[in-house]
C-alpha cells in the first residue's frame, strides 16, 4: 500500500531547505516512526487495535525497516530538514493510547539533519490487472511518507519525483501504486502527479479487507 499523507506546495524562500538522500540503516528508527505515525493516523480508525498493531510491527519494525533499506530490489529515500528548524510536537498530535508510541522524528537527536519522511521504490512486485503491461517496464512507487508536522514544505512532491527520476534512469517506463479508496486527500495528489486509475484490489490487514486503487503513471 502506497504512503497516504503527501506535501505538495512548492518551497519558497522563507522555509525551511528539504534536503533528499539515500536512506541508511542509521535512518531506521526515525523511518519506523514516520511510518507508524502515519499509517495510524490514517488507517487506525478504519480496524482493529489487534489488527493494527499486528501490521505495524511486521511492516513498519526496526527490523522490517532496516532490511528494507537493504534490500537490493528496492530504493529508499528519505527527506530531511536541518534539526535548529523542527517545530515542537503539539500533545494532541499523539495517537490513541491503545496504538504503539510514536514520536515527532529524530526529536531526542542532537543531528545535523532530521528525517521528516521517507519514500520506498520496489521492483518485482506484481498485480493482477497489469497484465497488460510487460512486467520489466513497472515498478512500485509502494511508501510515500511524510511526518504530518512536516505537510505543506513539498517534500512529498520532491520525493515522488525523485523516484520517478531514479526509476527512468534504471530503464522503466510506468511507475504504479496501490492507495486506500477512501483516501481522496491522497488520490487527489496523485492525480495531480500524473497517475491515473487502471484498477482495484483487496488489501487485507488481519481480518480487515480493505480496497485499494490501483494507480499507474508513464514516466
Amino acid at each position: 500500500m502506497a504512503v497516504q499523507e503527501v506535501a505538495t506546495s512548492a518551497q519558497s524562500s522563507h522555509r525551511p531547505q528539504i534536503t533528499l538522500r539515500h536512506a541508511t540503516p542509521a535512518d531506521a528508527p526515525s523511518i519506523s516512526q514516520i511510518g507508524i505515525y502515519t499509517f495510524t493516523q490514517t488507517f487506525g480508525h478504519s480496524m482493529s487495535a489487534h489488527d493494527l498493531q499486528a501490521y505495524l510491527s511486521s511492516s513498519y519494525s526496526l527490523e522490517a525497516t532496516t532490511k528494507d533499506i537493504l534490500d537490493l530490489n528496492k530504493n529508499m529515500l528519505v527527506a530531511t530538514l536541518p534539526a535548529l528548524s523542527q517545530p515542537q510536537a503539539s500533545p494532541s498530535s499523539s495517537p490513541p493510547s491503545h496504538h504503539p508510541p510514536s514520536h515527532h522524528p529524530d526529536e531526542s537527536k542532537d543531528t545535523e539533519d532530521v528525517v521528516v519522511g521517507f519514500a520506498l521504490l520496489t521492483r518485482g512486485t506484481t498485480e493482477p490487472c497489469l497484465s497488460t503491461y510487460a512486467q520489466d517496464t513497472l515498478i512500485e512507487l509502494q511508501r510515500l511518507y511524510v511526518h504530518p508536522h512536516h505537510h505543506g514544505l513539498g517534500a512529498g512532491t520532491l520525493l515522488a519525483r525523485e523516484l520517478e527520476s531514479i526509476a527512468r534512469q534504471q530503464g522503466f517506463k510506468y511507475m504504479w501504486l496501490g492507495v486506500w479508496e477512501e483516501n481522496l486527500k491522497a488520490q487527489r495528489v496523485y492525480e495531480k502527479l500524473g497517475y491515473r486509475r487502471v484498477g482495484d484490489h483487496n488489501f487485507v490487514m488481519g481480518d480487515e479487507v480493505q480496497t485499494d486503487w490501483l494507480l499507474v503513471k508513464e514516466l
